[in-house]
């Protein structure tokens, strides 16, 4: 494995890795109902628990877990490596700002 192919082998390793922890930390938002890994979240401006951790677990495991599988793709595409990351990239922009916005409508209003 050449010095640059080292590289290319590492960055892809790097995005496996993140699309996993969004899945897992998604996982437990959803399934296991920590929506204390929301970041601000506050149980006295919440008005409906489960409904956040619905709405933002299920959009950022569905955001991870097809990371996920843009990450293995780009291992076995490496000549489309570049562009099935770019897609990844704006995958979980996407995908967490989705997840911030739609989780507003479970604040209480002011």
């Amino acid at each position: 494995m050449t010095h640059s192919h080292q590289g290319d082998f590492i960055v892809l390793v790097s995005f496996l890795i993140t699309a996993l922890l969004v899945t897992l930390v998604a996982w437990s938002i959803k399934f296991k109902k920590q929506v204390s890994f929301i970041a601000g979240y506050d149980e006295k401006t919440c008005k409906d628990k489960e409904g956040l951790a619905n709405h933002v677990g299920g959009t950022l495991f569905i955001t991870g877990v097809l990371c996920t599988a843009l990450a293995l793709t780009a291992f076995l595409m490496p000549t489309y490596a570049k562009h099935i990351i770019g897609i990844y990239i704006m995958l979980l922009v996407a995908g967490t700002l989705i997840a911030a916005v739609g989780g507003s409508k479970y604040l209480k209003s002011s």
